[in-house]
């Protein structure tokens, strides 16, 4: 996920503004994850893992349409902060006190915005013609862009895609790290970039990504099968081999 401060844009501005994704303060996102515990059926990070999180003054607003799949508003210290949670690859109009309006889209890590609706439209159109080398980089760069990534689901995707050209894939590899996935919610990322790779799950077994990765490649459809299971003893000794696999003992929470 990713977070968004719309307060950076400027409405008198003509020309396309884009923002990156540059954090949240901590207490303004624990106020809006307390907020949504208590009032929606989004109980858990996993839930809204794919989503863009944008938060405005209160005297702004986003127009209400698919895109937004939830909004609120928070009071910390006396100041009012409204927040939306937003499908990538999609357009909002933005509105200020005056009814100015500024239309925005989120693709990777970049928030673009315009007071021209088809400018928007044309950012979105260059990517849908975006050419592949071939349809593994295009399913990963589909992936990419859904949000719903994680450090040790980048790690495999640039290992099987090194040359993807896609913001947040360079990123993670200018880092220089080799993560893997610590508990089911890393997994579950993993397991949903495999499946979304076509023979994936063959182009695993190629990778060569030092002794946690050989532990968990090796076990992988023992833990898969415990990850997708609705029985809690199933899902708790393929949570215990993972952690095995990481030379790690933490028990999996009920």
């Amino acid at each position: 996920m990713n977070f968004y401060n719309l307060s950076e844009l400027q409405f008198n501005k003509k020309s396309t503004q884009s923002i990156k994704s540059d954090g949240i303060p901590v207490e303004l996102m624990s106020e809006i994850f307390m907020q949504l515990s208590k009032t929606t059926e989004f109980k858990t990070t996993e839930s809204i893992s794919g989503l863009e999180l944008c938060y405005y003054d209160a005297n702004h607003s986003l127009k209400e349409n698919d895109a937004i799949v939830v909004s609120g508003e928070v009071n910390k210290r006396r100041t009012k902060t409204k927040y939306s949670f937003l499908k990538k690859n999609s357009v909002v109009e933005f509105q200020n006190e005056n009814n100015d309006s500024l239309f925005i889209t989120v693709l990777g890590e970049t928030l673009h915005s315009s007071s021209d609706l088809e400018a928007i439209n044309n950012i979105l159109k260059k990517k849908s013609e975006k050419k592949f080398p071939s349809e593994g980089h295009k399913a990963a760069y589909a992936w990419l862009e859904s949000g719903e990534v994680g450090m040790s689901s980048l790690t495999l995707c640039a290992a099987m895609f090194p040359d993807l050209d896609h913001e947040t894939l360079q990123r993670h590899k200018s880092k220089e790290q080799i993560n893997y996935p610590y508990d089911f919610g890393d997994f579950g990322r993993c397991y949903k970039f495999i499946q979304a790779i076509p023979e994936g799950a063959e182009k695993l077994k190629t990778l060569s990504l030092g002794t946690e990765w050989s532990n968990i490649i090796s076990n992988w459809s023992s833990i898969e099968s415990g990850y997708l299971s609705e029985d809690s003893a199933d899902r708790e000794t393929s949570y215990n081999l993972l952690q095995r696999c990481i030379g790690r003992t933490k028990k999996l929470k009920s």
